[in-house]
């Protein structure tokens, strides 16, 4: 009963800026790729954190209800690869579909990345 009242309220606060936006654009992840098979970072920033922190971009589209695709952005100085996160509209999957990336994200296989 309490974690169906909790999730409303994240519904809800999803809710608020999808009416001012079609999408909304947030990085895949906190941090770059990190080796398979590990823990997540125990620092971001050079702040401690729990081992799931790094995945808080995610979260909000997958309890909301909300399509969201994360495209390729690039590569950090080290090469490993970033990636964007397009959230939609509760059940608007057509409109994360048609959304061209953003003109300054680099293509990998196009000239861009690094």
């Amino acid at each position: 009963m309490v974690a169906n009242i909790m999730r409303e309220r994240v519904v809800n606060a999803m809710a608020r800026p999808m009416t001012r936006f079609d999408v909304l654009i947030t990085p895949t992840s906190a941090v770059p790729a990190f080796p398979v098979g590990g823990d997540g970072p125990t620092e971001i920033d050079g702040r401690p954190v729990a081992d799931s922190t790094w995945i808080g971009f995610d979260y909000p589209a997958n309890l909301t209800g909300q399509p969201a695709l994360s495209i390729p952005a690039g590569h950090t100085e080290d090469g490993l690869p970033v990636g964007l996160q397009i959230i939609g509209r509760h059940l608007g999957d057509a409109g994360v579909l048609r959304r061209p990336p953003p003109s300054n994200v680099s293509h990998p296989g196009r000239g861009g990345g690094r």
